[in-house]
Formats: C-alpha cells, sequence, structure tokens
C-alpha cells in the first residue's frame, strides 16, 4: 500500500511540474505579443525590449524552463527512489 501511494504522489507531483511549466510557456506565448507596443518604449544595448523579447526572449526563457522542469524531475526522482541509474 505504501508503494500505491508512493506513485501517486510521484505522479500528482510530475504532474505539478508539467502543470507549471505549461502555465508558464502559455503565459510566454499570449502575453508577450500582447505587451510588445509597450515594451518597445524601452530599450536593452540599444535595441526594443519588445522586439528582443519577441526575438530572442521568449526562446531564451523557454529553454530555461525546460532546464528547471527537466531538474525539478530529477529532484523528485531522487527523491522518491524513482530515477534512472547512469
Amino acid at each position: 500500500m505504501a508503494e500505491d501511494q508512493q506513485r501517486i504522489h510521484h505522479r500528482l507531483w510530475t504532474l505539478a511540474i508539467a502543470a507549471t511549466f505549461l502555465a508558464a510557456v502559455a503565459i510566454l506565448i499570449f502575453v508577450v505579443p500582447l505587451v510588445v507596443g509597450e515594451l518597445n518604449t524601452y530599450f536593452l544595448f540599444g535595441i526594443p525590449v519588445g522586439f528582443y523579447m519577441a526575438a530572442q526572449g521568449t526562446v531564451i526563457i523557454f529553454a530555461i524552463l525546460v532546464f528547471w522542469a527537466a531538474g525539478q524531475q530529477e529532484v523528485l526522482d531522487r527523491k522518491l527512489g524513482a530515477a534512472e541509474d547512469n
């Protein structure tokens, strides 16, 4: 019975990590284009911030989120004994 509880716990936390990742990506996809015009009033190294966020910033943030989610999943797997052995 304890193993079933551990599996349920693992699945719930995995779902939470995935939901957090997807929510952050959804915010990037839908919010950044809405505020690009307003962000273009600010400049970063001579480049309008809105243009930078639309062109490169979103991709960089997405990559950071992917590594964050993978790291969180690895921590969870090791904590609950579901990690793959190297």
